[in-house]
C-alpha cells in the first residue's frame, strides 16, 4: 500500500503515518473507501489459485509422462511453474484490471460499483482493455517458477 501521500496534491511532500492516511482516507472519502476493490480482490484470488495450481499439476502430469525431461526434475517444476503462472495471469488479470480502478477511483464521491467499473472499462477499449498491465503480470512468474522448484525440492526431502 502507497502511504507517503495517501493522494494529497502540495509542493512539498511530506509523509504521512498510516494511522493518519487511515483517518485522511476516511475523512474524505468515507470509511467505505478504506475497502474499494475489495470484492473483487476476493473474488479473483480463489479462481486465480484454482487455475493456477490445476494447469501446474496437469503439466507436470503431462511432462513427467512424456519422458523427454526427467521425471520431476527442476526442469518440469520450472516449466509446470510457467505455464501456470501464464493461463493464470491470463484468465485473471481483468478481475486485477477491475479491482484495481476501483481502488484507484477517488474521483466520485459515490463509489462506482464492479458492473459500472466494467461497463466503462468495457465502452473506453473493449476486451483489450482489460488486458493493459498483463505484461507486468507475466514478470511475475519467474518469482513463482523459482517458488515451486524450491518447494519441490523441499517437498521432496521431507516426504
Amino acid at each position: 500500500m502507497a502511504i507517503s501521500h495517501c493522494g494529497i496534491s502540495s509542493t512539498t511532500p511530506k509523509s504521512m503515518s498510516i494511522i493518519q492516511c487511515l483517518r485522511h482516507i476516511v475523512q474524505n472519502e468515507g470509511p467505505r473507501a478504506l475497502f474499494k476493490g475489495l470484492g473483487p480482490n476476493l473474488v479473483g484470488v480463489a479462481p486465480s489459485r484454482a487455475i493456477y495450481f490445476c494447469t501446474y499439476s496437469q503439466t507436470k502430469n503431462s511432462l513427467n509422462s512424456l519422458g523427454f525431461v526427467e521425471r520431476d526434475s527442476p526442469l518440469v517444476h520450472i516449466m509446470s511453474a510457467a505455464s501456470a503462472g501464464f493461463v493464470s495471469s491470463t484468465a485473471t488479470n481483468p478481475i486485477w484490471f477491475v479491482k484495481t480502478r476501483m481502488q484507484l477511483d477517488h474521483n466520485s464521491k459515490v463509489q462506482m460499483t464492479v458492473r459500472q467499473c466494467i461497463e466503462r472499462v468495457y465502452a473506453q477499449g473493449g476486451i483489450a482493455a482489460f488486458y493493459k498491465g498483463i505484461t507486468a503480470s507475466y514478470f511475475g512468474i519467474c518469482e513463482t517458477m523459482v517458488h515451486f522448484v524450491i518447494y519441490e525440492f523441499i517437498k521432496s526431502k521431507l516426504v
